[in-house]
C-alpha cells in the first residue's frame, strides 16, 4: 500500500507508524499527525503498475495507452509523451524505449494508440500518421512508410495479412523480399471517409467502423464484398465475436452492442444492466466468456448469462477510474491488462472474488410525519434508539413514516445496496440501489413489519433482514365499540327510512286523489265557461245566419250582415282556441304561457298602428302555472291590452316579462294619455274593469299595480312561482 495523488482512496502518506490487521482483513493504519486509515485487504483486487523508474518512490504515474503481450509474456505499454515501457510478467520495469535519446532503439514517436501482434514475432504500433513495429528478438523498432495515409489501427488476419484502417480507405501491407512493406489501398472498399477500427470474426468477416456513422462488414474470403451495413453511430472501441454463437459483441461510447449475424438485430446494455458509464474504452473477453469493460468511469465485468454487469472502482483497487481508448490486451495465461490515466491495472480472472464480508442492514433515523421523532420506545424491550427498536406503536395521526438506513460493512460503504419490503403494503421486494431512504405516507391503522436487507459492495447479500414491527393505533371511530354503535344507528335509520317510505307513499296516492278531485272540477269550470261564453255566441250566431236566410229570400242587401257574421264567428274562434289553452296541460309551463302572450299581443295590435315592444327575460325557469291561474291572469292581460287600445290613443305599447325572486310578472306600458286615477277607487261605468283586476289576481294568490299620468300607463301583474 503507497500514497498516490491521483487515487482519492489510497492510504494518506507513505509515512506510517503502526498497523493492524484483524481476522476479518480489515487493515487500520496509523499516519503520523493525519489520524487512522481503514481498507480491507479482501477488497483490493486488482494490481497496479504506475512506475516509469525502477525506483518506485522516485517515479510518476503515467498515462498508458497501447498495450501489447510479447513472446516472453512481457507487457509492452505506449506512455503518453513518455515513449514506451516493456514491463516483465511481476511488474517490473526491465527497458524503456525513449524518442530522441540513446534508448530510442530506431523509435522516434512518443505516443501510439494501438497495437496489435502478427506471427512473426513483431508488435505493430500505430498512431495518426505513422506505423512502426517491434521486434521481439532484437528490441528494436523500424518505422514503416505509410505512403501519407495516416493509419488510425491495425490487425493481423487468420491468414496471415496485415490490414490498417486511415483516413483514407483501408490498406493491406506486404512484406517484400528485401524485408520492406507495401502498403497498398483496397480499391473496391470506399476511400472518402476514415475507417477507425478493424475486426475479423470466425466467419472471416471483416467489421469496420465507417467515419463513426456505420458499421460496414466485408467478406475477407470473397475479394471484400460487402455483407452488411449497420446503422449505428458512434466511436466504436473494440468488438468480441461470442464462441460457437451467431453473436458479435461491441463496444462504443454509447454502450455495449450484441448482434445477432442471424438477423442483424442488435441490443444495447447501458447503466440500466450495471455499467458504471455507458461510454466504453475498451473491451478483453476472458477465457469463461466474461467480458471485462474499461469505461470512463472504472472497470466492469458483464456476466453474458444474466447480461449484467459488476462495477470495479478506486476502493478495488484499481489505477484511476478512466481506462484509455483501446488499451488493452490479454496475456496467453488468461491475464489481463487495462492502460488507465493513471498507470496499468492487470489481474488474473479468476482469482477475482467478491468480498465475503456481509453488510448487517440497520435502520439510522426514522421520521413521524416529515419531522424529527420525539424518543421513541420499544413496547417489547424498552429500547430506544431506533437502531434496536423491535416494535413501536403510534396514535393513528402520526402516520407517515421515512426510513434512512445503512449497511455495517466499510469497506466501499457508499456502494452497497438496498432492498426492502413494508409488509401489508409492498407485494415484492423494493430495490433500492445505493439510496438509503424510503418514505411511506397515510399508512392506515393496522400492524405493520418494515424488512432491510442490504448487499456489501460486492453484490453479496445479507440473507439475514432487520425487521421493525409498526403498530398504528386506529381513532376511536374505527374501534369496535364505535363501529357497534354505527351498525345500531344505521339499523335506527333504515327503519325510520322504511317509515318514511310508506309515509311518503301514502302521501302520493293522497294527491293522486286530489288530483282526481282537482280534475272533475277543473272539468266543471270548463263545462261552465264553455255553456256561458261559447253557448251563448253559437246561440247568437245562429240568430244572425237565421235573419241574413230571411233578408236573402226578401231580396235585401247581405254584404253588411255577412261581412258582421264573418267578425262575429271569428271572435267565438277565438274564444274556442282561448278555452283550449287554458285547459291544456302542456300550456301549463311559463315558457308556454310568456310565448302565447307574447304572440297575442302581436296579433291583437296587428291590424293596428300601435307600435308592439317586448321584452323576455334572459332565462326562464321550469315551473308550471295551472288552469285557473293561466285563466285569470289571461283575462286580465286581455282586459289591460283591449283598454289601452279603446281609450289610451297610445301610438307604442312596450310589454316586459320579467322572472325575480321566484315572482312572474308581465308589465304593459303604453305612451297615451292615461287616465283619472280616482276610477280605481270605486266601481262604475268609467273603471274599464280596471277595479276588477287587483281583486282577480288576489283571488289566484298575485298582485296588480297600476300606475298612471298624463304621459301613459303602466299595469304589472305578478304572480308566485
Amino acid at each position: 500500500l503507497n500514497h498516490s495523488d491521483n487515487n482519492s482512496h489510497s492510504i494518506t502518506s507513505n509515512i506510517v507508524s503502526n498497523a493492524s490487521l484483524d481476522s476479518d482483513k480489515n487493515y487500520f493504519i496509523y499516519i503520523p499527525t493525519i489520524g487512522l486509515d481503514y481498507t480491507n485487504l479482501a477488497k483490493t483486487k486488482f494490481q497496479n503498475l504506475y512506475s516509469l523508474s525502477t525506483t518506485p518512490f522516485l517515479s510518476k504515474p503515467f498515462v498508458s495507452m497501447a498495450l501489447a503481450v510479447d513472446k516472453d509474456g512481457h507487457l509492452l505499454s505506449s506512455s503518453n509523451l513518455s515513449g514506451i515501457r516493456l514491463f516483465s510478467k511481476k511488474g517490473i520495469l526491465i527497458d524503456s524505449f525513449i524518442p530522441n535519446t540513446p534508448s530510442a532503439r530506431g523509435l522516434q514517436q512518443s505516443t501510439f494508440v494501438s497495437a496489435f501482434r502478427d506471427n512473426k514475432q513483431r508488435i505493430w504500433h500505430v498512431n495518426f500518421n505513422e506505423l512502426y513495429f517491434y521486434d521481439e528478438n532484437k528490441r528494436v523498432f523500424k518505422k514503416i512508410d505509410t505512403k501519407n495515409q495516416f493509419p488510425l489501427y491495425g490487425i493481423f488476419t487468420q491468414t496471415g495479412k496485415i490490414l490498417i484502417a486511415n483516413f483514407n480507405g483501408i490498406a493491406e501491407l506486404t512484406e517484400t523480399a528485401n524485408g520492406h512493406f507495401d502498403a497498398k489501398i483496397l480499391d473496391n472498399l470506399p476511400k472518402e471517409k476514415p475507417h477507425t477500427i478493424l475486426f475479423e470474426d470466425h466467419d472471416n468477416h471483416l467489421w469496420s467502423s465507417y467515419d463513426a456513422t456505420s458499421i460496414r462488414i466485408y467478406d475477407l474470403k470473397n475479394n471484400y464484398n460487402l455483407v452488411k451495413e449497420l446503422a449505428i453511430t458512434g466511436v466504436i472501441t473494440g468488438f468480441w465475436h461470442q464462441p460457437q454463437s451467431s453473436f458479435v459483441w461491441m463496444c462504443s461510447q454509447n454502450g455495449l452492442y450484441k448482434i445477432d449475424k442471424t438477423n442483424w438485430q442488435s441490443t444495447v446494455y447501458t447503466e440500466s444492466a450495471g455499467l458504471p458509464s455507458r461510454a466504453i474504452n475498451a473491451m478483453q473477453a476472458d477465457k469463461k466468456g466474461n467480458l471485462w469493460l474499461g469505461t470512463s468511469k472504472g472497470l466492469a465485468k458483464f456476466d453474458l448469462s444474466v447480461n449484467k454487469a459488476h462495477a470495479y472502482n478506486l476502493v478495488d483497487g484499481i489505477s484511476d477510474l478512466n481506462v484509455n481508448m483501446y488499451a488493452s490486451t490479454q496475456a496467453p495465461d488468461g491475464t489481463l491488462y487495462f492502460g488507465t490515466s493513471n498507470g496499468i491495472t492487470y489481474f488474473h480472472p479468476d482469482k477475482i472474488t467478491p468480498l465475503s464480508i456481509s453488510a448487517r442492514p440497520t435502520i439510522t433515523n426514522m421520521l413521524i410525519n416529515d419531522q424529527e421523532a420525539k424518543q421513541q420506545i420499544c413496547i417489547e424491550t424498552g429500547a430506544t434508539n431506533i437502531s434496536e427498536i423491535k416494535h413501536l406503536e403510534l396514535p393513528y395521526d402520526k402516520n407517515t413514516l421515512s426510513f434512512t438506513f445503512s449497511a455495517m460493512e466499510y469497506s466501499d460503504p457508499m456502494n452497497c445496496t438496498f432492498q426492502y419490503k413494508m409488509e401489508g403494503i409492498d407485494k415484492d421486494w423494493v430495490q433500492s440501489g445505493t439510496q438509503n431512504f424510503t418514505r411511506y405516507a397515510n399508512l392506515k391503522a393496522g400492524t405493520y413489519r418494515f424488512l432491510l436487507k442490504a448487499a456489501n459492495s460486492d453484490g453479496i447479500w445479507n440473507d439475514t433482514p432487520s425487521v421493525l414491527q409498526i403498530t398504528i393505533i386506529p381513532p376511536f371511530y374505527r374501534t369496535w365499540w364505535f363501529l357497534s354503535l354505527m351498525a345500531l344507528a344505521f339499523i335506527a335509520l333504515a327503519w325510520y327510512s322504511y317509515r318514511l317510505y310508506w309515509q311518503r307513499k301514502y302521501r302520493i296516492i293522497q294527491l293522486q286523489l286530489e288530483k282526481e278531485i282537482a280534475l272533475n272540477t277543473e272539468r266543471q269550470r270548463i263545462a261552465a265557461d264553455m255553456h256561458d261564453d261559447i253557448g251563448s255566441d253559437l246561440s247568437a250566431l245562429n240568430l244572425k245566419a237565421e235573419m241574413i236566410r230571411h233578408k236573402a229570400k226578401a231580396g235585401l242587401p247581405l254584404d253588411v250582415d255577412i261581412t258582421n257574421l264573418v267578425d262575429f264567428t271569428r271572435d267565438i274562434a277565438k274564444k274556442v282556441r282561448e278555452v283550449i289553452w287554458t285547459v291544456n296541460a302542456r300550456h301549463d309551463s311559463l315558457s308556454s304561457i310568456i310565448n302565447y302572450f307574447d304572440h297575442y299581443a302581436d296579433e291583437f295590435f296587428d291590424p293596428t298602428p300601435i307600435v308592439v315592444r317586448t321584452s323576455l327575460p334572459p332565462t326562464i325557469p321550469k315551473v308550471d302555472i295551472n288552469g285557473e291561474a293561466r285563466k285569470i291572469l289571461l283575462m286580465c292581460y286581455k282586459e289591460a291590452l283591449n283598454n289601452l287600445y279603446k281609450h289610451a290613443q297610445a301610438t307604442e305599447v312596450r310589454i316586459d316579462f320579467g322572472v325575480e325572486n321566484n315572482q312572474f310578472s308581465v308589465s304593459v306600458a303604453d305612451d297615451g294619455k292615461g287616465f283619472d286615477p280616482s276610477v280605481l277607487t270605486q266601481f262604475s261605468a268609467d273603471s274599464n274593469g280596471l277595479t276588477h283586476m287587483p281583486v282577480r289576481m288576489k283571488a289566484i294568490g298575485g298582485d296588480c299595480q297600476i300606475q298612471t299620468s298624463p304621459k301613459g300607463t303602466i299595469l304589472v301583474f305578478s304572480l308566485p312561482i
